[in-house]
């Protein structure tokens, strides 16, 4: 069973620009700023921003986003 979110992304890429991959790519960047907004509760912001750029290399390079 697919989770609907991922779904809803990969359609929501489709209908905007014909690629489902461009779905992936705002969804990785979605949780890279709420990783960073996280963080900016606990760390100074450059520290915060330097999080949300490790999950990026991290996640964002992974086939399913």
């Amino acid at each position: 069973m697919y989770m609907p979110g991922q779904g809803l992304f990969l359609a929501l890429g489709q209908a905007t620009t014909g690629q489902p991959w461009a779905g992936v790519v705002l969804s990785v960047a979605l949780l890279c700023g709420a990783i960073c907004w996280m963080l900016r509760g606990w760390m100074p912001p450059g520290w915060a921003l330097l999080g949300g750029l490790i999950v990026r290399s991290a996640w964002g390079s992974s086939a399913t986003g």
